[in-house]
């Protein structure tokens, strides 16, 4: 499986699979949107949170902002950077690395015989959401292991990339769905979920089980041979970082959510027959005109 620059989207043996996002959205919940997303509670914040906030280390003021889909992106490049540094030196036996905090970046950069190119990274301020996610892995015993990994399947005609796979301490993968904002309307929604939860709402914490869900199942069609543990979602906002594991009610449903994304819509063609022929070139009118004359 490979992104397609011509289709925009990751393909298999030529055929293109629909994104798993837009496809959880067509399925289970068509009708949100934020402007119409005035009911429920205001926050999501829990007082597990709450104390996981008071107890983790807190990132040096100063690094980059991160809102919105840009800062979203912004998490996502600097934990692709981070992490492949992190592997790289690992592999040649050197001390591992650590990004909870800035100080602790330039305490690396100092002690360790790194290249150029690495130093710099490592004393570059990173965002304040990308610490506070290395502050949660080191904490919950997660171990990095790759970043936007490709997975698809056929059979669901869907794929996506992998925020962010880790090891637990059992050495099973841990595929985890990194969010970053939706601070005060994380529980707000339009309505309920379209399909098999009638009391379960299309709140953006709703969507996110089930995006983690599909991508962890995506994970495990892409890679029988790995041990998997359940899929997480890690979301960052100002306040701090919370981890929450895919919960009961979608892994009661599981056959019923894959069966749905895979009957819905139109199956994929192969790429031969999606190539349509060009269009026929059209004549100047004073050319028609020459060809009458002479005729």
């Amino acid at each position: 499986m490979c992104w397609s620059r011509k289709f925009r989207a990751f393909a298999v043996n030529g055929v293109p699979m629909r994104g798993a996002h837009p496809t959880l959205r067509s399925c289970f919940y068509p009708n949100y949107s934020f402007a119409a997303a005035a009911q429920g509670p205001a926050s999501a914040d829990s007082e597990w949170r709450a104390e996981q906030l008071a107890a983790q280390e807190r990132p040096a003021p100063g690094g980059p902002r991160v809102r919105g889909v840009k800062g979203g992106l912004l998490v996502d490049a600097e934990m692709r950077r981070t992490v492949a540094l992190l592997l790289k030196h690992r592999a040649a036996g050197l001390a591992p690395l650590a990004f909870t905090s800035h100080a602790q970046q330039l305490l690396f950069s100092e002690r360790l015989a790194l290249p150029a190119r690495d130093k710099a990274l490592l004393r570059k301020r990173l965002s304040g959401a990308c610490a506070k996610i290395w502050q949660a892995l080191v904490r919950l015993g997660l171990t990095p292991c790759a970043t936007q990994v490709p997975v698809g399947c056929p059979a669901l005609r869907s794929a996506t990339a992998a925020d962010l796979v880790c090891e637990d301490a059992l050495r099973r993968k841990v595929v985890v769905e990194v969010k970053t904002g939706f601070l005060g309307y994380h529980l707000r929604h339009s309505g309920a979920l379209a399909g098999i939860w009638p009391r379960q709402t299309d709140c953006p914490a709703n969507q996110h089980q089930l995006q983690a869900f599909l991508t962890t199942e995506l994970y495990r069609r892409t890679f029988p041979t790995h041990a998997v543990a359940q899929g997480a979602v890690l979301r960052v906002d100002a306040l701090g970082v919370e981890l929450t594991p895919v919960q009961p009610w979608v892994l009661q449903g599981a056959a019923a959510i894959l069966a749905r994304v895979r009957d819905s819509g139109a199956a994929p063609r192969p790429a031969a027959e999606q190539r349509s022929a060009p269009p026929a070139r059209r004549r100047p009118a004073a050319a028609a005109k020459r060809r009458a004359a002479r005729a």
